[in-house]
């Protein structure tokens, strides 16, 4: 297949369809169930940690699922390696794992440009979580 890479329409949601073009319906879409992965034991201390950072995260955005394991593990355990090149002086192979992170952080919608271009007129109209939490607090 040529072309761009279609995106998750959750994310053409969020950024608000700004082409105009006509979106599937909910029912044409696939739409697997949201859930946050178990966290896969190879990954290495600081991956897991990483994991556990990003996933609520992403869950709470409706932007992960069982699916996206490996491609997660991939992003959780190359960020892993990157720092740890970093403080090794190993830069060629820190910018090598930096080219992967920005990859995958693509196919999750993890980059500025990404956030950027999101709207909250495209998103849910329910509250979410965090919301939530913080009324309580005030």
């Amino acid at each position: 297949m040529r072309g761009r890479k279609k995106k998750p329409l959750s994310l053409v949601r969020m950024e608000g369809n700004p082409g105009k073009r006509k979106l599937p319906s909910e029912k044409q879409e696939i739409k697997p169930t949201p859930e946050i992965p178990l966290c896969p034991d190879f990954l290495d201390d600081d991956a897991k940690k990483e994991w556990e950072y990003i996933t609520p995260q992403l869950y709470r955005l409706g932007l992960l699922t069982g699916l996206d394991k490996a491609a997660l593990a991939g992003y959780c355990q190359s960020y892993s390696w990157y720092n740890k090149f970093v403080k090794m002086e190993k830069y060629i192979e820190a910018d090598k794992c930096l080219n992967r992170i920005k990859q995958l952080c693509a196919e999750f919608g993890m980059t500025a440009s990404s956030r950027a271009r999101m709207s909250v007129d495209g998103m849910k109209k329910e509250e979410d979580d965090m919301e939530k939490v913080l009324s309580v607090v005030k």
